[in-house]
């Protein structure tokens, strides 16, 4: 129920009234290319990456993402022994996926909204590489390219004049033509967390 109480929170943010307000003339709306890093946490595991985006018009952006997963198996558990140190349970595979991907990021409520706080929706579409390290040493490693898709709906927070932190949950579409690590779906839901800085003016 984590998933949903911070999808309730973003939402209540995105429309909350306090946010909105009138722009008189002299009001000035800022747009800027985008750079740099991300941390993403998912049901089905964790990534950090990178991404640059040039500012086209109408407020919107034309970029790419390059990340690295660190993927869980569907019954593996997380926990500590009586020492503290991290366990995993049901582990059998070692997974890992490196998306590439192409990215469009459209600011909404442009004219309605203070400028640093800056709702968008993100779409993503590339290539992704994935590699499997099996536990038992009868199974063989498996590596594979395919496809995969993002579509995110989130909110920048613009921190001064230099650099900005983002929050958006997104689901990603993966589906492999083979199976690897046991299933060819792992399609799953994240929660992205961005922290950036301008990279031009428009």
């Amino acid at each position: 129920m984590k998933w949903l109480s911070s999808i309730l929170l973003l939402a209540w943010c995105l429309f909350s009234p306090l946010a909105l307000h009138a722009q008189d003339e002299n009001y000035q709306i800022t747009h800027y290319g985008e750079k740099g890093f991300s941390f993403s946490m998912g049901f089905a595991g964790t990534g950090v990456g990178a991404f640059y985006r040039k500012a086209l018009p109408h407020y919107s952006h034309i970029g790419i993402t390059a990340e690295f997963f660190i993927m869980r198996d569907d019954k593996e558990f997380q926990g500590f022994d009586i020492f503290g140190r991290p366990v995993s349970i049901n582990k059998v595979n070692r997974l890992f996926f490196l998306p590439v991907n192409i990215e469009f990021k459209k600011r909404l409520f442009v004219n309605d909204i203070e400028d640093n706080f800056r709702p968008h929706l993100v779409v993503q579409a590339g290539t992704i590489f994935g590699m499997n390290f099996p536990k038992a040493d009868e199974l063989s490693n498996e590596f594979q390219f395919s496809l995969n898709a993002v579509i995110g709906l989130g909110v920048d927070v613009k921190n001064g004049k230099d650099y900005f932190i983002g929050i958006r949950p997104q689901y990603r579409i993966i589906y492999f033509p083979s199976a690897i690590a046991g299933k060819k779906n792992h399609s799953n839901l994240e929660i992205k967390l961005e922290v950036g800085g301008w990279a031009g003016r428009r």
